[in-house]
């Protein structure tokens, strides 16, 4: 058949469709027999990268053991961004490891992002440190030098800076001091006041019993006060037991308590350090220096102090957790300062000091897995949450070193842990979230996309603004059919990340799926403008605009698509489309041949490049029979071996398959009723299977074999049915004696408003149901009124109606042979969605090709081909792979549309001259049509030509037309050129313009061919040595009358033009009779009787298989098996058609 016009998107994944986005996907548009379409910018896909943003460090207090809380988490977000490669995206999830990144408090807990495209090296494991102490936010009371002045501030510095400033004299009057200055400056003294001095005392002489009693008890009844808040107070009992007791060190380290309490820090130290000098481990003293040192960040000293302290009281459980929380303070400042090393060995003193002090471990983790050792890091963490199991920061960086390593499912165990302890951990509920879209890729990549879709959606609970979430939600959803849904989620996702190229892309996408033209077109161009070299909606515009036969708009965005993309297959398929619509096939050819040197297995360019080859190259010559051939050995190969599943078992002979499809009367023909009797004899007599005849003798190229192997095969069939009759007396019958049904099934994805559809209606409504059960398998992409048209004719016949269109080809194999369909009917060739990978399963016994492609599909494990002796002639040196199967008078019963209006006048009578036309795709005129076209109308003065064809809504290419018809002696004025026009009412209307069609050669038309003849316009055609030169020859045979416009060649195709246009009467004569010989019983659109004939073939296509399989079984006892070859012993030749890929759909060619 010719091919088609005006397609659906089509998916890269599929078989030999239409072109598609990628979405996955692919996300991964429609034309002629096979474009590639809209892309979903996916995983294939369409997914996110990542790069890493460093969160700035946040300074605060050190986490003290039994905290793990606020503050201390694991880091930033690794914030995607889309990389160069990002056109294989939508659709197919992909991952990729994030680097852990910086945290505010030491932790590892990076915020990460996934999304659906090719995954990066991971970077290296970073992290900021989680506890850098220079600053507190504690203010400072102004006036510290002097112990009995206001601590309340109430003007001047700020608290942190009045703190800093304390700090930084304390530091200074401490160094002072121990340098020897005699009179070092106080902190916080004035410059010019005086300071304090302490000259040595000399010892105090011991105190009597009673004086020493008095002063331990106002030792403690000044603690007591000092522990109620009365510092001023406390301090008076310690001057007052000092009086007593001079010597008293506790007294004195006491008494800098309460100088340190009232903001006398000058004082606190000039104590502390008194009583060190006499004792230089004196554990108060020393505990107490170190914790005025610790405050004021002096983080050196004030480990030096309690190691001093612990040194005389090793016991001292606090001590030990001041000194651990003082080391790994100076741990993380050291690290801040790029000193990792030292940094390790403070932590390890930490730990070492106080084995229950867990944030020592946690950031010893955290450098660790700043330094790449991730083990050591995983085993510090696990003793920080041994220490502290509600540690949240430790359970959240577990998770991201364990999704660094890929264990996503580790990682998620330790995120529900951490959100467990603290449920509204930011970066806890951040990475899980996207830990479960990692998850959720890598399911969908399994295959299981609905329960993708549901983890997807619960890492939007966790994070309802996660941008890359909602996207591989939109892709998911898409690849499950969900449109609204996955509409919804693109929108999200573009609130969220409105210059996000990939999710216009996408939503464009799901637009042209829904036939929104417009807002498709609008989106892809909002991805264009975000991203001028985004190659995948350069390559939809440029799909969208070959549909809408917009060429030179097409050209230039799909020729942008290869420059930012030279290796983007998809599109060099798609400019192959475009050049094939336009009429430019050889270059066409060329494009497809640099998709497949792109993508080897891509299977569109490669069925686009055999169906490419119908229109330049007759189809009996030797390179297009062995192209077909070669790729259904490759591709059957390919299919097998694809999915890594077991082959479908053959299907073995059973007890009722004798005789199924046949009358009760009939055991040998199975004739239909009526008038159907004498056209089933004719059909087996044609079919050569029960008398022999000269198709299989004189024929041999046809059936691949010598006259002898056919003899064998007939012997077998002799001995088959002697062997049958007892049997089929009994067990093909029920208990009334009816044999059953034969189970027919009918694959294709044209069961809408498409050129295949006017002549699938026949068999989809008027098989016998007495004889025939039906079972349709329709991958329409988009169903229309015709879908449900066919849908009812289905019912009425009580056959059987299954949308497919989202099986794959396994699946869809595996359903068929569920169905137990005796005989399977492809009609669709190698033209867009086919569904060839599942014949190549060959899921039932019998396997056949008709209508919807002019040449051999080239697969060994389809049967028969349903022809006629007009389009492929006992002597056709075409060869095919099948065996062919002749039907009487025509191959094709057309079902004319009820839109159809009533035949005009013949526009000569009126307008005194002759109008020709042709509505045929573009492709099909080859120059040397044109050539012919030019010469009738330079000998048919006056005439003119007018040509309809999608293209031509391009202004380029109609003076590119004229400019070449000028070329050849035609006035351009003298040519009529018209792009499509919408409904089919409209469009065959148009026919009432012209007087006689003209038909095209090597490749005719098939669909425009009967509607021209149903419109009241005779077709001139020209015979040829192939079958898609000879179907208007059959077409015009089968309605009768018009042997004087089928011409035996193109130069008789000339004279006969030219005679024809001379004689006007005779012309509207045609004209007024054309329709009703088309309608009359045994016509073309008798499709009752038509399909008596039919199901004649069916019967002995059965019976044959019914005969092998008693043979065979026969075979296997005697050590001599045969395969079946449905009718064939010899090798198989043959096959081509047109299809093409984009990821995501693509368009269908017009007949």
């Amino acid at each position: 058949m010719t091919a088609r016009g005006g397609g659906e998107p089509r998916s890269t994944d599929g078989g030999g469709g239409a072109a598609r986005s990628e979405s996955k996907k692919e996300p991964h548009v429609a034309g002629a027999p096979r474009d590639e379409g809209d892309d979903h910018a996916r995983v294939s896909n369409a997914a996110w990268t990542s790069r890493a943003e460093d969160h700035p460090v946040v300074r605060g207090r050190p986490a003290r053991r039994g905290g793990g809380g606020g503050g201390g988490g694991g880091g930033g977000g690794d914030h995607r961004a889309r990389d160069a490669s990002s056109r294989d995206r939508a659709a197919k999830g992909d991952r990729g490891s994030r680097s852990p990144r910086r945290s505010s408090r030491g932790g590892v807990s990076p915020l990460e992002r996934n999304r659906h495209v090719s995954p990066s090296p991971p970077p290296s494991v970073t992290r900021r440190d989680v506890y850098a102490l220079e600053t507190l936010s504690v203010g400072l009371p102004a006036g510290l030098a002097n112990p009995t002045a206001s601590c309340v501030h109430t003007s001047g510095p700020t608290p942190d800076e009045e703190h800093e400033r304390t700090s930084k004299d304390l530091s200074e009057y401490h160094l002072a001091k121990h340098r020897g200055d005699a009179s070092p400056a106080p902190p916080g003294a004035e410059s010019t006041q005086p300071a304090t001095t302490h000259p040595p005392m000399p010892p105090p002489p011991p105190p009597t019993p009673e004086a020493a009693a008095e002063a331990a008890r106002l030792v403690r009844v000044a603690e007591m006060l000092q522990t109620g808040g009365r510092a001023r107070e406390a301090l008076a009992a310690i001057d007052a037991a000092l009086a007593l007791e001079p010597g008293n060190l506790d007294a004195i380290a006491k008494r800098g308590l309460c100088f340190q309490a009232l903001g006398a820090l000058h004082d606190a130290y000039n104590a502390y350090d008194l009583v060190i000098g006499r004792v230089p481990n004196h554990a108060l003293a020393c505990r107490a220096l170190g914790s005025l040192f610790q405050t004021y960040g002096m983080l050196a000293e004030a480990a030096d102090a309690f190691r001093r302290s612990l040194r005389t009281d090793p016991g001292d459980a606090p001590t030990r957790e001041r000194l651990a929380a003082t080391l790994t303070d100076l741990g993380t400042r050291v690290k801040v300062l790029g000193a990792p090393a030292q940094a390790v060995a403070h932590y390890r003193e930490a730990a070492g000091v106080d084995p229950r002090y867990s944030p020592a471990f946690y950031n010893l983790g955290v450098v660790m897995s700043e330094l790449g050792s991730h083990d050591e890091a995983l085993e510090c963490y696990a003793r920080a949450i041994e220490v502290n199991p509600n540690h949240a920061e430790a359970h959240c960086n577990v998770g991201v070193i364990k999704k660094y390593r890929g264990d996503v499912t580790g990682a998620i165990e330790a995120y529900e842990r951490c959100l467990a302890v603290a449920p509204n951990h930011a970066l806890g509920r951040g990475n899980l979230a996207i830990a479960l879209g990692d998850r959720a890729t890598a399911i969908k990549a399994s295959g299981d996309v609905a329960l993708a879709v549901r983890t997807y959606e619960r890492a939007l609970t966790l994070n309802p603004n996660g941008a890359e979430a909602t996207y591989n939600l939109g892709v998911a959803l898409a690849e499950i059919g969900e449109l609204d849904r996955a509409t919804i989620a693109y929108e999200s996702t573009l609130r969220l990340r409105p210059h996000c190229a990939e999710a216009w892309n996408n939503l464009g996408v799901l637009h042209r799926e829904r036939n929104n033209v417009e807002r498709a077109v609008e989106c892809y161009q909002r991805a264009v403008a975000i991203n001028p070299a985004f190659a995948q909606p350069l390559n939809n515009l440029g799909v969208v605009y070959t549909m809408q036969g917009q060429a030179r708009m097409a050209l230039e965005a799909l020729q942008r698509a290869v420059a930012a993309a030279p290796t983007y297959a998809v599109a060099h398929n798609n400019l192959g489309v475009l050049l094939r619509d336009t009429g430019d096939v050889p270059e066409a050819l060329k494009a497809y041949n640099e998709c497949a040197r792109h993508s080897p297995d891509h299977r569109n360019a490669e069925q686009n490049y055999l169906l490419g080859l119908n229109y330049v190259l007759s189809g009996e010559r030797r390179e297009v029979c062995e192209a077909h051939a070669s790729w259904g050995a490759r591709f059957a190969a390919a299919t097998r071996g694809t999915d890594g599943e077991p082959p479908l078992a053959p299907r073995r002979l059973r007890d009722d398959d004798w005789g199924a499809g046949e009358g009760t009367e009939d055991a040998k023909m199975g004739e239909g009723g009526g008038g159907g009797t004498r056209a089933a004899s004719e059909s087996a007599r044609s079919f050569g299977l029960v008398d022999s005849d000269d198709d299989s003798e004189s024929n041999p190229r046809e059936r691949g074999s010598n006259p002898s192997s056919e003899d064998e095969t007939d012997d077998v069939g002799a001995n088959a049915r002697s062997s049958k009759s007892s049997k089929s007396s009994k067990s093909s019958k029920s208990e009334g004696g009816q044999r059953r049904r034969l189970v027919v099934g009918y694959v294709s994805p044209d069961m809408y408003t498409h050129s295949v559809s006017y002549f699938a209606h026949a068999p989809l409504s008027s098989h016998d149901p007495s004889r025939v059960r039906v079972v349709v398998y329709s991958a329409t992409p988009r169903a229309d009124a015709m879908t449900q048209t066919l849908k009812q004719r289905v019912a009425a016949i009580d056959g059987t109606w299954r949308d497919v269109q989202h099986l794959t080809e396994r699946q869809l194999a595996e359903a068929i042979r569920a169905d137990g369909v005796d005989v399977l009917v492809e009609l669709t060739g190698h033209t867009a969605n086919n569904r060839l990978g599942a014949m190549a399963l060959r899921p039932a016994p019998v396997q056949v090709t008709w209508i919807g492609y002019p040449n051999s599909t080239g697969l060994a494990e389809i049967d028969y081909r349903i022809t006629d002796a007009v389009c492929d002639p006992i002597d056709t040196t075409q060869t095919f792979t099948e065996t062919l199967v002749r039907l009487p008078g025509c191959f094709l019963s057309y079902t004319p549309s009820a839109e159809a209006p009533a035949v005009a006048p013949a526009p000569c009578l009126a307008a005194g001259y002759v109008t020709f036309g042709c509505f045929n795709t573009l492709a099909k005129v080859t120059p040397d049509v044109r050539s012919r076209w030019a010469r009738i109308m330079r000998e048919v003065p006056n005439s003119r030509l007018l040509l309809k064809a999608k293209p031509f809504a391009c202004q380029t290419i109609q003076q590119r037309f004229l400019a070449a018809m000028t070329a050849e002696g035609v006035e351009s004025w003298r040519v009529d050129l018209f792009p499509l026009t919408g409904g089919t009412g409209q469009h065959l209307s148009v026919y009432g313009t012209v007087d006689i069609a003209l038909d095209t050669f090597p490749y005719a038309g098939t669909t425009t061919t009967c509607e021209s003849l149903w419109m009241g316009v005779p077709v001139l055609t020209a015979k040829g040595k192939c079958h898609a030169q000879n179907v208007g020859a059959s077409l015009l045979k089968k309605v009768g009358g018009l042997e004087e416009f089928i011409a035996d060649d193109e130069d008789d195709y000339v004279r006969r033009a030219v005679r024809l246009a001379g004689n006007h009467a005779h012309l509207a004569a045609v004209r007024g009779g054309l329709r009703a010989r088309m309608a009359s019983a045994g016509g073309l659109c008798d499709s009752r009787s038509f399909m008596r004939g039919v199901e004649a073939k069916y019967a002995e296509m059965w019976r044959r298989w019914c005969e092998h399989e008693v043979g065979r079984e026969r075979g296997e006892r005697d050590g001599d098996d045969q395969p079946w070859k449905g009718g064939r012993n010899g090798k198989k030749k043959g096959s081509g058609s047109e299809c093409s890929t984009d990821d995501q759909r693509s368009p269908s060619a017009s007949r």
